[in-house]
């Protein structure tokens, strides 16, 4: 791996695609917080919904790249 594909990564951290994602999925994990009662099960719901959003943000993202 050269300097210039961690660049490329890193390039795909700064497109509007990736920001959308990532404010889609704490505006639902805000919404999770308010609805659920107890703190444990918002976290529970939370961090599972965290990654996925931050992982189909990237996807999204590389995928629009090509």
């Amino acid at each position: 791996m050269s300097l210039l594909d961690l660049l490329d990564i890193a390039d795909m951290f700064v497109h509007w695609r990736f920001f959308v994602g990532i404010g889609m999925t704490a505006l639902l994990c805000g919404l999770i917080v308010l609805a659920v009662p107890t703190a444990g099960l918002a976290w529970l719901l939370c961090v599972p919904l965290g990654l996925l959003g931050l992982w189909l943000s990237f996807r999204w993202q590389s995928q629009a790249g090509d």
